[in-house]
């Protein structure tokens, strides 16, 4: 057997070069955005850019119709590459892409059937643009299968832990994905010829995809006569993440609407801003996280051990504290002044505290990506799947109540509660499976990482109470220094100074 693909080095280099892999891969189409969408903007006007605003969301939603095989995918395929079971390997992966193509086909022909009721009566498309409405979305309806196979493809990738490949299709994609309606608006194209446009991108990443995967793994190749018997495992563990899938957006946007409906619509916006500028910190974890999940699959056959558990899941949550903790706490310090500088005095007013709660949450629901991460690694996606579920309606019922008596900071409030309860909910499943309890979550040297990521905190309240935005400045910027210095001197050990430089170099 020589299917293998996993390089011969430290799991602790390898994860945090897949983490810096993933971060750029998901950073840099944001920047591209932040030049690309105002030209779109401009050159399609609200209307339209409104309907291809609903077209991303759309396509962002797809992603259930795979009913959570991707993740199983990389699960399994992580285990029999690690196993070198290259029969395994290959029946799976066949199934998993065959099936979750047709499903792909299905939702495309799905979304076809209902595109006269979508843009005659749910989207609310003025009587002008209807015509061109059906006909971007018939265009989009062919795009589906392409999204799906995609993500499957993708899938075989990061099992291999070659996060490099994954990311060298997938940032160009992506940035495509909001290049090309600049360009073409601007020249002129209407919203169907936009989106074959990036029909043609994304043929192009599957196509991409299909093509390395093979030299990712050397020794693969397709098994026609593969088995249905290798679609229970995927379906038994992907029901549980379709779940988890199916909830969380409810979990992530419920706040929102509750918000609309006590508050009013403004509100919204005065939530949505600073929520949406925070929660871009989450890239971080979500890279370390996507990283992480392969290389728990790889060794899920393994007995967890203290040594194993230091090395995949404590080592990686004191990286995250340590590496979010300082932006999030200067971000909370200097709330006011930040939001009434990128917003003006009206938000300042109505966005700091809730920015601020926000800020707070975010570190918590940052850290808890790693222990869901490690449970889905461990091939128990039912824990995290029960929890989501568990919390629904008690956020219905904490968020209507936080935001009749308080507001745009009661919706922040709320989530930051939810995700609080989710991190130790997580917690104590990490604690039940692996016998970790709460206390050394965070490995050897987690107890100084605490201490440090307290005194942060305080340095951060004392900059909150500087008299001008100068002293503020001046203050934060040597609780940096001091907190990097400390941190390097006596929380690190001396193999993870030493890996740090290697990656950093």
């Amino acid at each position: 057997m020589t299917t293998s693909s996993i390089p011969a080095e430290p799991v602790s280099r390898r994860l945090a070069r897949n983490t810096v892999y993933n971060v750029l891969g998901q950073g840099l189409p944001l920047i591209v955005g932040l030049a690309a969408i105002p030209v779109t903007v401009q050159a399609l006007g609200p209307a339209r850019f409104g309907l291809l605003g609903l077209a991303w969301a759309i396509l962002g939603y797809i992603g259930v119709l795979d009913l959570g095989l991707g993740r199983a995918t990389t699960k399994f395929v992580a285990e029999y590459l690690a196993a070198r079971d290259a029969a395994r390997l290959h029946g799976v992966t066949t199934v998993a892409v065959a099936s979750q193509t047709a499903m792909g086909v299905l939702g495309g022909v799905g979304l076809a059937l209902i595109v006269p009721f979508l843009a005659g009566s749910v989207l609310g498309v003025p009587p002008a643009l209807s015509a061109e409405a059906r006909r971007m979305l018939f265009a989009l309806a062919l795009s589906v299968p392409f999204v799906v196979l995609s993500a499957s493809l993708r899938a075989i990738l990061e099992a291999a832990q070659r996060f490099d490949l994954v990311n060298l299709i997938r940032t160009p994609t992506s940035a495509a994905v909001l290049i090309v309606p600049a360009v073409a608006a601007a020249f002129g194209a209407d919203l169907p010829r936009i989106v074959l446009l990036l029909l043609l991108v994304r043929i192009a990443a599957c196509w991409a995809t299909s093509v390395v995967i093979p030299r990712a793994i050397p020794g693969f190749r397709w098994t026609l006569d593969a088995g249905w018997a290798a679609l229970r495992p995927l379906l038994g563990y992907g029901g549980w993440v379709s779940v988890s899938n199916v909830v969380s957006p409810l979990l992530v946007y419920l706040e929102r609407f509750l918000l609309a409906s006590l508050a009013g619509v403004a509100a919204v916006a005065y939530y949505t801003a600073p929520y949406e500028a925070v929660t871009r910190l989450l890239i971080v974890p979500a890279g370390l996280a996507g990283a992480l999940f392969p290389a728990l699959s790889a060794t899920a056959v393994m007995p967890p051990g203290p040594a194993a558990h230091e090395r995949l899941l404590g080592r990686p949550l004191r990286f995250l504290l340590l590496a979010l903790a300082p932006p999030l706490v200067l971000l909370i310090a200097c709330a006011g002044p930040l939001i009434g500088l990128w917003l003006g005095p009206a938000y300042a007013a109505r966005s700091t505290t809730a920015f601020a709660i926000l800020a707070a949450g975010v570190l918590v629901n940052g850290l808890a990506h790693l222990p869901y991460a490690y449970l889905l690694g461990r091939g128990r996606p039912d824990l995290p799947a029960k929890f989501h579920l568990l919390e629904l309606p008690l956020y219905i019922a904490a968020g209507w109540f936080l935001i009749q008596h308080l507001g745009v900071s009661g919706a922040a409030l709320a989530w930051t509660l939810r995700v609080t309860v989710d991190a130790a909910l997580l917690a104590a499943a990490v604690w039940r499976i692996a016998g970790v309890p709460p206390g050394r979550l965070f490995g050897t040297r987690g107890t100084r990482a605490l201490v440090a990521v307290a005194a942060l905190a305080a340095a951060g309240a004392g900059i909150a109470l500087a008299p001008d935005a100068r002293s503020r400045a001046v203050l934060a910027a040597l609780t940096v220094v001091v907190f990097a210095v400390g941190v390097w001197r006596f929380v690190l050990d001396d193999a993870e100074r030493t890996q740090l430089r290697r990656v950093l170099t």
